[in-house]
């Protein structure tokens, strides 16, 4: 089976139903986390 491309990217829409394979995300809810934007420093 070949590994999802969108999966990799953090965009995969057909989740535990796609066709291609999820590596790392058995049971994980959902395997990679996209990283977190830091703050800009400027307070409102």
């Amino acid at each position: 089976m070949a590994i999802c491309q969108f999966f990799l990217q953090g965009r995969c829409r057909f989740g535990d139903r796609c066709w291609n394979e999820h590596p790392g995300a058995r049971g994980a809810g959902g395997g990679r986390q996209q990283p977190q934007q830091q703050p800009s420093g400027k307070e409102l």
